[in-house]
This record gives C-alpha cells, structure tokens and sequence, in this order.
C-alpha cells in the first residue's frame, strides 16, 4: 500500500491565534523528535544492528485517505434560488428592451442582461450554493480564480444572448448560442470548484458530471429563448422561476458528482484565500446592488422614453 509522506506539520498543526511561544514550542519539539528517530536508527554497540537505543517507542504516523460526507445549509440552498430568480427576472427584463422595432439590438441592455444572467442568476447562486455546502474540513478559495470564473459566466451570457437577438426567432441560431453558453456555463461551474483549496480531492462521478452539463445547456437554451419570447410581467416572473430552477439543477448535480477524499486533516490554508463564511455577505452585497443599478436603469428608460425597444437612441 503506497502511503502519502506526512510532514510535521500535519502531525502538529499550528491552529489559528496561536501565540508565539506556542510556535516556538512545537518546533523545539518537533526537532526533538526528529532527532530521536535519527538515533532510534542509529547501530548498537551489542550487535552493530540498527534499532531503537531506547526504551521509548515512536509510533508511526499514517496518513489513510478518507472520504468525507457532505451536509447543506437549506436556508443558503433557498437563498441560492432566490437570487438566481432575481437575477434570471432582471435579465428577462433587460433583455426584452433590448431589440428595437426596426431589427436593431440596444447594445447596452444587451450587455445589462449579460450581467444579470451570468454574474447574479449563474455566478452568485454557484458561489451561494457553495457556502451551503460543507465537509467537515478548512476550505479556501483562490481569488483569481473565483475572478476568472466571474468573467467567464458574464462573457459567455453577454456574447449568447447578443447573438441570438439579432434574429431570436431562428432554431438553429438559439440552439447553437445555447450549447456554447451551456458549455461555457459548466466550465465557469468546474472552474469554481478548482478554486477550492483544502487538505484533499475531489473523486469524480463522470456519468453526473455529463448529466450536469446537459442541464447546463438545456438550462442556456431555454433562458434565451425566454429572453426574447416573454412579454408580460406574469409571464418573466414565471420564466425566471423555471430558469433558477434549471440553474440550481445544474449547479446541485454538478455537486453531487464530487465526492471529498481528505489526505491532510486540519491543513492550514493560505491567508491570501478567500474563506467560505466571506463569500456569501460579499457576494449578495455586489448582487444586490447590481440588481438596483441595472433596475434603475431600466426604470429610467421606461420613464424617459415612452418605449424604450423602439426610440431609445443607439448604444
């Protein structure tokens, strides 16, 4: 059986707040018992053998894979769905102003909606539904990262919903621009959970990995074709409902498919990581407050503008 190399540090972890004294007493320690291993092996006067010169026993230390369960914070699990409700209604609404009545496409609520959709409906409900989730063990993101993740979702949501409005009502323009962003959708998902620093790995379940990605894809496919086909205010609430429904879907098999293997319990991380109990004020914060400004905007053009598709000027 091949078994990990276990440092000193896995044996002895400084915990967090430690004093200096504390710190300075694990390393004389562990150099003391570095150096009774050393002579433990050292040949005996009696039989010139190696073997232990002393009484004292060291027990060997190993470090035995385990797999740990994973629990949800249902109340997070609901706030994942909020938020990706508000965000899938707010795109809907950006996205309805965005084409004019002579065919043209109002670049700006184009990319307002890319926002909504892939930074607040897709990213923040990943990243809330990630703070739901939790393993009895420290885990870190990495903030570049979780940065690229962000940028990813918002591109590929931007670059799919402008190209489907320049003719939303053709199929194979929406099913195209709906397998590329629910492929791009997957990778912003796997990409955030590379973020996650932690004392082991993750063991993989391919078979819902790809049931994940086509959740993903039909989940783009059908927020597109809603995008552009609802009209009426009842209707846009009852489309982002079915689309943070397909979202959370996705996101939650993708999560499933991961099964925690732990090899170093009690790992210390990084202090430059972002830490689980961080994400979720951060995230609703920056959500919300893009939600309001994208509002705001589209209240303003409906104020200004008596119909905002049609005579709003070029962006």
């Amino acid at each position: 059986m091949k078994l990990k190399r276990t440092t000193i540090c896995d044996i002895f972890p400084i915990q967090a707040g430690a004093s200096h004294h504390d710190t300075r007493a694990r390393a004389v320690f562990a150099v003391a018992l570095t150096l009774g291993i050393a002579r433990s092996r050292l040949p005996t006067r009696e039989t010139g053998e190696t073997g232990p010169t002393s009484p004292v026993n060291i027990p060997s230390i190993r470090m035995t894979p385990s797999i740990l369960n994973a629990s949800y914070s249902l109340p997070l699990v609901a706030l994942s769905f909020a938020v990706s409700m508000i965000g899938s209604l707010t795109a809907l609404s950006a996205a309805g102003a965005a084409r004019r009545a002579d065919g043209s496409v109002n670049r700006f609520n184009i990319m307002t909606s890319g926002l909504a959709l892939g930074g607040i409906a897709i990213w923040a409900t990943h990243f809330i539904g990630m703070s739901a989730w939790s393993v009895d063990l420290r885990v870190g993101y990495q903030l570049w990262t979780t940065l690229v993740s962000l940028v990813a979702a918002v591109l590929v949501s931007t670059l799919a919903l402008g190209y489907v409005a320049a003719a939303p009502l053709k199929g194979r323009r929406l099913l195209l621009a709906g397998s590329v962003a629910g492929i791009g959708v997957a990778a912003m998902h796997y990409l955030g959970m590379a973020s996650m620093t932690f004392g082991g790995l993750f063991d993989w379940n391919l078979p819902l990995v790809g049931l994940s990605i086509v959740i993903a894809v039909g989940a783009a496919t059908a927020a597109l074709w809603l995008a552009f086909s609802t009209r009426q205010r009842s209707h846009r609430i009852a489309a982002s409902a079915v689309m943070a429904g397909a979202v959370c879907a996705m996101h939650y098999t993708g999560m499933a498919a991961a099964t925690v293997v732990c090899t170093a319990r009690d790992r210390l991380l990084p202090f430059d990581l972002l830490r689980p109990a961080d994400m979720t004020p951060i995230v609703l914060e920056v959500s919300l407050s893009v939600i309001a400004v994208i509002a705001l905007d589209q209240l303003l053009q409906r104020v200004l503008y008596a119909d905002p598709a049609q005579v709003r000027p070029k962006r």
